[in-house]
């Protein structure tokens, strides 16, 4: 018998002889009492005990755990799990069972408050002795019906040798049940249904009474990225007791393990006088996202349509962001251009860009948050089911189609489009930012007083990968006198994009053009794109032998429609396997200062071209667009149905009327025209022409400004803001401020057509929203589509809350580029050169006259214009008074002699 197994026994049997004992001392005693009472009646119980493995066990020093077993205590009961000679992660994958357990309490109370079971992780130290790497207690379940009896659930059991020092954790379950003749007989039936390992099992391992399915892994060791001070070093990898060295010759290798338990990396350098030296290790405790079922087919999604517009690539980028003023057609697919809120290893279709291989910090020494990254390992696992039956064909391997591996490191030119940042944190009050990047990226031309928001262009820069994988792009605080504080900085991995399956080294356009400003910028076409990516998946190549299509994945696809069919039909089935599109990505900038703030964000891409491709194609011009210069002629011809808002001296209604102009936000460059004395009807004859200049962006559809918020301000602030006219009507004063008759505001973008007549020129057209039946008749135009328009135009005037008519103005509206506004010079007003139409001085009424400047008019046309009968009348009677004196003077007067 086992030594184990003796003691065992024997604790047992001296239990039993105690218990006889003592029940004959009960009834010795009840007897000499006079009454009868039984004793307490036993209750055995069994323990189950399932071991499993133990994990963050991390050292500085040891490659391998050795001779690490656990050992169970309950009660005053206690055995141990068989030793394992060298491990990284300890896998017993064992059963302990304690039989006949003596409890005096009831079951109940058992159920209730169950005795704790005490774990304990013993390992030999560097002298050879056993010492105790922690312990930990826990509860067992208690089962007291057979009938409604459950396996327990495996669970994570911290240990430590002192309280708060965590120091590994152990993977077990333990379950507590009543001890009965059917709970026996189920044990026994349980046994024997679990036979020996069948020969497709690893030799040397031993089914427990919890049993596992066992896995097949695949593992792709592809290299070391950012050791330090290693010279000659390998890779040893273990999961679930299995241990496997492989050197950096970077095959796929295999493992046999069973159910799938965390993967263990630790990187050896082999040094001089054969010292071996742990430089990094890694855990893999997720293990669910690398398996696999290795007989399942390629999937190739259904056809997506296609359009060809032409655009400009900041429309593609607004548009995106719908931050553009343009109207966007759902219908017409304009290159469409794809704007990520986040890095573009966040995106779940693209698995981080790791679906080739991916990267596994290594740490010195035990895993903490402070603990330095000392390196990392790049590489990837499969795992499936390996069948027990020895006569089912082995499945297909993994990682057969790996990408073209060259002799030593790739050269490649590295194109950083960086588009804005967004939200960054000053560093000073006056908020002047200017970025940078690192390694071997040239500096941004200036500084940008954006407020935290500056806008940038492209960056070239050369390196080899993998040793120059890390792409760093730092963001800096400008400052005139001290250094420049560093705002933050986000680090790409080259590497992972280049050899990624998505094809993230380049973003795939929606289409395939050869010139123009939108030319294909891929070293390959979309059919060597294609071929590339049925290699890597394992598909048939693509067959473009087919007539006008290609048969791909065993289906034939046709596009009908001009141009390339071959290589728009490979781009679009490229972008139907999900490849990356023409993008834009979000990334966090983050300081060593204020770890795991955000201290902004930056918008850019990156394209990647290895050299041994061929030469890349052109760059894309992203410099920030250039307003163009504009003048704008408006003329203004005449007036009707102004408001008269004085009274003259006679009691007559009349406007001395004249016309204000500029463009929005310009009031700096206000003119006026002159002045339609004593207009009696409303109507006013001009002849004036205004000229406004501005800066002008036709593809967002707004005029640009520069202007400084303070005089200290080293440069001036961009605003934009739409192209609009505004034409106010006034009655002039000279003694009294003037009246405000009217205002007429135009969207030079979208401004309502003119009318040929006054009498149709009414409110409805500058309404939003004209109602039947004016929207059948007013329409909207542009004026820079349309260059030149001449009509009648209504302006309004607020009246008790209520738009109301107050005039009507007839302009011509011509806008002219730089070069045709030289070509064709005008004056302002009636001033030379008086051209392009030459301008003549109105013909006014003869009314039209400033009163106090001109006497005789004034008495011409307002006293006997009004007052000529009662002036006529007043004369002959004042001729008549003056015959009678006359007469009366002229009668001889007799001396009476």
């Amino acid at each position: 018998m086992p030594k184990g197994t003796r003691g065992q026994a024997t604790k047992q049997h001296r239990g039993t002889d105690v218990w006889l004992r003592v029940k004959e001392t009960w009834e010795r005693g009840i007897d000499m009492c006079g009454f009868s009472v039984s004793p307490p009646e036993p209750h055995y119980y069994q323990l189950f005990c399932y071991i499993y493995q133990a994990r963050n066990l991390m050292s500085n020093h040891d490659q391998t755990f050795s001779d690490s077993s656990i050992q169970v205590v309950f009660l005053h009961y206690g055995q141990r799990t068989r030793t394992l000679e060298t491990s990284l992660v300890p896998t017993w994958d064992q059963t302990l069972v304690f039989h006949h357990i003596l409890l005096y309490e009831k079951p109940q109370d058992i159920e209730e408050n169950p005795p704790l079971v005490c774990l304990e992780l013993w390992q030999l130290n560097s002298y050879g002795k056993g010492s105790l790497w922690g312990r930990s207690t826990c509860s067992p379940v208690v089962c007291l019906d057979l009938q409604k009896r459950t396996l327990p659930l495996l669970s994570w059991h911290s240990i430590s040798k002192e309280p708060g020092e965590e120091e590994g954790e152990i993977l077990a379950a333990f379950e507590l049940t009543l001890e009965t003749e059917v709970l026996r007989v189920a044990i026994q039936l349980r046994k024997a249904s679990h036979p020996p390992t069948s020969q497709s099992l690893p030799p040397g391992r031993q089914r427990a009474i919890l049993s596992y399915p066992f896995f097949l892994w695949q593992i792709l060791a592809w290299g070391l990225r950012n050791i330090q001070k290693a010279n000659s070093p390998w890779l040893l990898v273990e999961c679930g007791g299995e241990t496997l060295k492989t050197s950096w010759e970077w095959a796929p290798t295999l493992l046999i393990c069973s159910y799938a338990p965390p993967l263990v990396l630790k990187v050896i350098d082999q040094r001089n006088f054969g010292i071996q030296m742990v430089v990094g290790q890694a855990i893999v405790y997720c293990l669910r996202p690398y398996f696999c079922d290795p007989w399942a087919e390629g999937y190739v999604p259904p056809c997506l349509p296609e359009h060809i517009h032409e655009v400009d690539w900041w429309s593609k980028m607004f548009w995106a962001s719908g931050e553009s003023p343009e109207k966007w057609n759902p219908k017409k697919d304009y290159y469409a251009l794809k704007v990520y809120d986040c890095e573009l290893e966040a995106i779940p279709d693209f698995q981080g860009l790791q679906d080739f291989c991916q990267t596994f910090n290594l740490y010195n020494g035990k895993k903490t948050k402070d603990s330095p990254v000392v390196g990392e390992f790049k590489g990837l696992f499969r795992i499936y089911p390996l069948s027990e039956n020895p006569k089912q064909p082995s499945p297909p391997r993994q990682f057969q189609n790996l990408p073209e591996k060259e002799s030593g490191p790739q050269q490649c030119l590295v194109r950083v489009y960086v588009i804005r940042a967004i939200n960054l944190q000053p560093k000073d009050n006056n908020g002047l930012v200017i970025p940078r990047s690192s390694p071997e990226i040239s500096l941004f031309p200036g500084f940008f007083p954006l407020h935290c928001h500056p806008t940038q262009g492209m960056f070239e820069l050369s390196c080899t990968i993998p040793l120059e994988k890390d792409l760093e792009i730092t963001l800096f605080d400008y400052d005139l006198i001290l250094p420049d504080d560093k705002i933050g900085s986000t680090v790409i991995d080259l590497e992972n994009r280049l050899l990624s399956s998505f094809g993230a080294r380049c973003g795939l356009p929606k289409s395939y053009c050869l010139s123009g400003p939108f030319q294909w910028r891929d070293q390959l076409t979309p059919s060597h794109l294609l071929e590339r990516y049925a290699h890597r998946k394992g598909l048939p190549p693509p067959d473009f032998s087919t007539k006008d299509g290609i048969t791909f994945s065993g289906r034939i696809f046709r596009l009908q429609n001009f141009g390339s069919p071959k290589e728009r039909l490979a781009l679009y089935l490229l972008q139907a396997q999900g490849q990356v599109p023409e993008h834009v990505e979000t990334r966090t900038l983050y300081s060593n200062t204020q770890p795991g703030i955000d201290q902004g964000k930056v918008q850019l891409w990156v394209d990647i071209f290895p050299l041994h491709l061929g030469p890349p194609g052109p760059a894309v011009n992203i410099s920030l667009r250039k307003a163009k210069r504009y003048e704008l002629r408006c003329i203004i011809w005449e007036t009707r149905n102004v408001n008269l808002q004085d009274v003259s001296l006679t009691g007559e209604r009349m406007s001395d009327i004249y016309i204000k102009g500029w463009m929005h936000d310009m009031e700096d460059d206000m003119q006026k025209t002159d002045i339609h004395y004593r207009s009696l009807t409303g109507s006013g004859n001009f002849n004036w022409r205004f000229i406004f200049t501005f800066n002008y962006l036709p593809t967002e559809q707004v005029c640009v400004l520069s202007k400084k918020d303070f005089i200290w301000s080293l440069d001036p602030t961009v605003e934009k803001i739409p192209p609009r006219l505004l034409i106010q009507i006034w009655d002039n004063d000279r003694f009294f401020s003037d009246d405000f008759l009217g205002i007429l505001e135009l969207d030079l973008c979208e401004m309502p057509a003119p009318t040929r007549s006054s009498r149709q020129c009414t409110l409805s057209m500058i309404e939003n929203k004209p109602k039947w039946p004016f929207k059948f008749f007013h329409k909207h135009i542009s004026l820079f589509r349309q260059k030149t328009i001449t009509g009648w135009w209504p302006c309004q005037v607020l009246n008790n809350g209520k738009w109301s008519l107050s005039g009507k103005v007839k302009m011509t509206l011509e806008v002219l580029t730089k070069k045709e506004a030289e070509e064709r010079p005008a004056g302002k007003g009636r001033s030379e050169p008086n051209q392009y139409p030459t301008l003549y001085a109105p013909i006014r009424p003869e009314t039209s006259f400033l009163w106090f400047l001109s006497p005789w008019l004034s008495i011409r046309y307002i006293c006997w214009k009004r007052y000529r009968g009662k002036f006529t009348f007043t004369l002959l009677m004042m001729g008549m008074v003056f015959l009678v004196l006359s007469f009366i003077y002229s009668i001889p007067v007799s001396d009476g002699k």
